[in-house]
């Protein structure tokens, strides 16, 4: 019992700091490590089959801990995008900083995980294909419980989760479903047969008793299981009229999608069953939250499957399959699958950009510049760039460089028409002396504003890589494997960078760290403009922009930083040859 003495020592003396440093790059990176740290002993605990040390765990992350609570409240009202967005009480976070800091501080102090959820606010929006998605909104204050219990249970749930789902869950992707896909229909003699699995309102009609003896079976503490029933049933209110819920659990809540991936394991297990399995560590299925591609033998041997399957989802997990849009495919024919289109020519398996994606983004390029008609070249390349680099930062690891090179050709038009219209008497000529220059790289115009240097992002810059798939059956949680998880996150994270010399040589040196935190640099901080570059000498002070003067920093510890020294203190300690950020990380 001399660990869980220690554990006990740990929650009554850890991370008690004061309320205007709770929620700082600091404080968040320790109490990231020391739930970890936790969650790693619950991995094991489930590992060992240990009922009794599961138990106090799972007690130890939902009511005792202080830093689970720090950082569920940092995540819902900080990081999470829908902080703006208010449940029924009306309540969202304000955007002024010093507010949104006293709300935090008010939440964190008033956190209970047994109260009785309210209502969840009932929206729709428009899907691309002209439908509406339901989504359901809970309240701020059962937004931060649903995070805390995430937080508990996940161990449990990653080790029970099977290797062929890949949707909402840490350290896993579309990309490497994709990669799974490829590896079961690239050879020459794989299977090529395929069925397009779609679940018929998956998220709004799971069986929550599913759920429930789910859990139960994979040793989830009854008081758990009893928070998450009373989070299920709580009402659905959309405008002034409030229904019970009696199924699913509602698109929109922290919890939501790993509820979903608790129902929809027995669907990969009886797959398992139905298919067989190719050797210990491949199953013939590959999901992605609710969508699901399975591989058959021939025509005959798909059908059957999905009649079973047919049968299998109402009767276990209370979902009907789509007969519409469950469709039996030859992979030569082709499919898509999470934005990917899938088709074997000949023996040669190519993955591309589906058609759908390509009209997504060339309307969603056009309808920016729309937007942006009357304003700034600077601000239409601060708002383009985002987009171009992430839609092509998606797909850059499969058969792509044409399509990049046809939307970057897109976007060269549409900008130049933008010109024509700001300036409708203004010649050519004119227009590309003040908007273009030629690139250094090779002899294309590129767009670019005058006033900041700024230029337009090309999508054929992007380099097309191979993407190496997560391994299976190494799971999340275990100590054993964090130092393939680590090494999973540096690669990942320097390859989203690859080829952009400054940023590739500023993240070898700092090992793939933020100077500030010390916290890794990840792809997803890289994809969304959350990595800043920060000058040691500020650039007022007499500073310049080579590499030997700069350090990548989490934008939000950029914003702490400048927020606890001074520009000419900065100055005065780079002049000395003090590194004050390392200073300041200890202090």
């Amino acid at each position: 019992m001399d660990l869980i003495a220690q554990d006990e020592n740990q929650v009554n003396t850890c991370h008690l700091r004061q309320s205007d440093t709770l929620f700082t790059p600091e404080n968040i990176s320790d109490c990231e490590k020391y739930i970890l740290t936790i969650q790693r002993r619950l991995d094991k605990a489930v590992a060992n089959d240990d009922k009794f040390k599961i138990k106090w765990y799972t007690h130890l992350l939902m009511k005792r801990s202080r830093a689970v609570k720090i950082l569920s409240v940092y995540r819902v009202c900080s990081v999470n995008q829908g902080k703006y967005t208010a449940g029924v009480d009306g309540v969202s976070m304000p955007k002024e900083k010093v507010k949104r800091t006293e709300m935090m501080i008010e939440l964190l102090n008033s956190i209970d995980i047994l109260q009785k959820p309210q209502p969840i606010r009932r929206v729709f929006i428009p899907k691309p294909n002209g439908t509406k998605r339901p989504l359901g909104i809970p309240t701020i204050s059962d937004r931060i419980n649903q995070d805390i219990i995430r937080q508990t249970i996940e161990p449990i749930c990653e080790y029970h989760f099977k290797t062929c789902s890949y949707g909402f869950r840490p350290k896993r992707s579309c990309q490497d479903a994709m990669s799974d896909l490829f590896n079961k229909l690239g050879k020459p003699n794989s299977r090529r047969w395929i069925i397009e699995g779609d679940i018929k309102g998956c998220f709004d009609n799971i069986n929550h008793g599913h759920i429930i003896s789910t859990m139960r079976k994979w040793n989830i503490t009854n008081p758990i299981c009893r928070i998450v029933r009373k989070m299920l049933k709580s009402d659905i209110m959309w405008g002034n009229d409030t229904t019970p819920s009696t199924s699913g659990t509602p698109q929109g809540g922290i919890i939501s999608p790993m509820l979903a991936n608790i129902a929809l394991t027995c669907l990969d297990e009886e797959i398992e069953k139905v298919c067989g399995r190719t050797g210990r560590n491949m199953s013939w299925i590959v999901r992605y939250a609710d969508d699901f591609i399975i591989v058959a033998v021939n025509e005959q041997d798909a059908k059957e499957i999905r009649k079973h399957i047919k049968t299998f989802l109402p009767n276990h997990i209370g979902v009907e399959l789509s007969d519409e849009k469950t469709l039996i495919t030859e992979i030569s024919k082709g499919f898509d699958f999470l934005g990917f289109n899938f088709r074997k020519y000949k023996n040669t398996l190519k993955i591309k950009p589906s058609k759908d994606s390509i009209i997504s983004i060339k309307h969603k390029i056009a309808l920016k510049i729309r937007e942006l008609s009357t304003t700034s070249m600077d601000i239409l390349l601060s708002n383009l760039n985002p987009i171009i680099s992430g839609w092509g930062h998606y797909y850059r690891h499969c058969v792509s460089s044409d399509i990049f090179a046809y939307i970057d050709d897109y976007v060269w038009n549409k900008i130049w028409q933008w010109t024509k219209r700001k300036h409708p008497t203004r010649g050519g000529k004119h227009r590309r002396n003040r908007y273009t220059q030629k690139a250094t790289d090779n002899n294309r115009w590129i767009f670019y504003d005058s006033n900041t240097n700024k230029i337009l992002m090309k999508m054929r810059s992007i380099v097309i890589k191979r993407f190496i798939k997560v391994v299976n059956d190494i799971r999340v949680y275990d100590a054993n494997a964090s130092e393939y998880w680590d090494k999973r996150v540096y690669m990942n994270a320097k390859d989203s960078i690859y080829g952009n010399k400054t940023l590739t040589e500023l993240f070898r040196r700092q090992k793939g760290r933020c100077e500030y935190c010390n916290r890794p640099i990840t792809t997803e901080q890289i994809k969304d403009g959350k990595l800043h570059k920060h000058h040691l000498k500020p650039r007022s002070q007499g500073g310049d922009w080579k590499s030997g003067n700069l350090r990548l920093l989490h934008s939000e510890c950029h914003t702490s930083l400048h927020g606890n020294i001074t520009r000419k203190d900065m100055a005065r300690f780079a002049n000395n040859g003090i590194d004050y950020l390392k200073i300041m990380r200890f202090t």
